[in-house]
């Protein structure tokens, strides 16, 4: 892996930033969605709470193609975000 360009079997690290009024804060609940290049989509656990408002998952690329995701802040802090990573063959 180099820079941002994965690979199949690569661990990409997934990651979240919650506020409330521009401070670093805590939702009561975090929950990540991915959904693999061919639409199918689920959600992940366990998501990790480096510190206060911020949030990871390790992602293990099991397939080639785009992959979106979208962590979900609810309760303290309502907010919910969408990426995606491309994932190259090996």
């Amino acid at each position: 892996m180099t820079g941002n360009k994965y690979c199949v079997g690569d661990v990409v690290r997934l990651s979240a930033t919650f506020e409330l009024s521009s401070v670093l804060t805590n939702p009561t609940t975090v929950s990540l969605c991915i959904t693999a290049p061919d639409g199918n989509s689920g959600y992940v656990s366990p998501i990790i709470n480096d510190s206060t408002g911020k949030y990871h998952y390790d992602f293990t690329a099991p397939i080639v193609g785009s992959f979106k995701y979208r962590f979900y802040g609810t309760g303290a802090v309502v907010a919910q975000a969408e990426k995606s990573i491309s994932i190259d063959p090996v």
